[in-house]
């Protein structure tokens, strides 16, 4: 996959989650219960052993956090660490700030279409950019722990799907209930394939930086090659 490629599914993928966490709270949300004191927080947790159900939000903001940041590294569109943090941080900020801690429980132990876009697209998408990391760094571990991270994830989807049939959860006339049914064939085919999904991702992980290393060194001759120009029209010795 070219690198122009990955450029675009970062992008569609950020939009998915931002669109996805923001659409159908923002309106009706209040921002002041975000800022729930930190120092109270941790005085409460000393105290009686109780901590403030804010840090459940505080800990999602990270983990969309980190999940953006992963997003625009891989794509390269930023070059910039600073840049990149701050743009994480904004995203992530504005996907969960305007919920409350209790519409993040109610919404992750739901069958509603946000609570089944986080519980089945958002960890496919974590373990999608993870299955590449590992299958770029090598490594017999990365490649099993990755397997057993697929399988793990391949059973709760359907314990899941199972629980929402048991308990007529699941709406049949609901696109994410197709989607998620759809996501669940997806990570069975990739735990079924494993071996040949990770040889492709790490082919088109090495084409990936094969072609960013000649675009490199086609720059730096080009580079060589005005300098050379410059030096020979000033009448300097090229060396």
């Amino acid at each position: 996959m070219k690198k122009e490629s990955w450029k675009i599914l970062g992008l569609v993928l950020i939009g998915i989650i931002f669109i996805s966490l923001v659409a159908n709270f923002v309106a009706a949300q209040v921002l002041n219960s975000t800022f729930d004191p930190v120092r109270n927080m941790f005085a409460k947790w000393g105290a009686d052993g109780d901590i403030s159900q804010n840090v459940a939000k505080y800990l999602f903001i990270i983990l969309v956090t980190l999940l953006i940041w992963s997003i625009i590294d891989m794509i390269g569109l930023v070059k910039s660490n600073p840049i990149k943090w701050i743009m994480s941080a904004i995203i992530g900020f504005l996907a969960v700030g305007y919920l409350t801690p209790n519409e993040i429980w109610v919404t992750l132990s739901s069958y509603s279409a946000l609570g089944m876009t986080l519980l089945f697209m958002l960890p496919f998408v974590i373990l999608l950019f993870f299955t590449i990391r590992i299958t770029a760094e090598g490594g017999a571990q990365g490649y099993f722990f990755g397997l057993l991270m697929w399988i793990a994830y391949l059973l709760f989807l359907a314990y899941r799907l199972i629980m929402g049939m048991v308990f007529g959860l699941l709406d049949t006339k609901n696109p994410s209930t197709w989607i998620s049914v759809t996501v669940w064939i997806l990570a069975l085919l990739v735990v079924i394939f494993y071996k040949t999904f990770t040889k492709w991702v790490g082919k088109e992980v090495v084409e990936g930086t094969v072609q960013s290393a000649e675009r490199i060194m086609k720059m730096s001759v080009e580079r060589d090659k005005l300098n050379a120009d410059a030096l020979k029209r000033t009448g300097q010795p090229t060396g």
